[in-house]
């Protein structure tokens, strides 16, 4: 049984891995839709770009520590895909450090913004209801 990536969703899909995926999964794949998160426009520009090329591109502003999107994001999936979801999700958002010199440095508040991010983020957003 042959595996077609249809519908692929990249969260932190505006530099780094994330765009990179973003190109490749386009490239490569070729899905029927692409959503690619990003959380600032300013530092877009690139992967905002790109939707201007690639049709089956759909940019995404989303903070994935923001779950109160989430319903939104769930019905605007819905309605491009027309109820199919997404068969690829790329939980690619994290983040790392601050401005920390040394473990000392490191504050409660900079653990608890890291494990928010890193951790649960991506479980939340697997837990929503792409896949169908």
């Amino acid at each position: 049984m042959e595996f077609k990536v249809k519908n692929i969703f990249i969260t932190g899909a505006n530099r780094g891995i994330g765009l990179a995926l973003t190109k490749e999964m386009l490239k490569e794949f070729q899905p029927d839709h692409l959503f690619a998160t990003y959380r600032n426009p300013e530092t877009s520009q690139e992967l905002l770009s790109l939707s201007s090329i690639h049709s089956n591109l759909h940019t995404v502003e989303l903070d994935v520590i923001d779950y109160s999107k989430l319903p939104e994001i769930i019905k605007q999936v819905d309605d491009v895909t027309n109820g199919t979801g997404i068969n690829l999700l790329i939980n690619n958002s994290g983040i790392l450090g601050h401005d920390c010199k040394g473990i000392r440095d490191i504050t409660r508040q900079d653990l608890m913004s890291h494990l928010e991010t890193n951790t649960v983020a991506p479980v939340m957003i697997t837990q929503v209801n792409f896949f169908y």
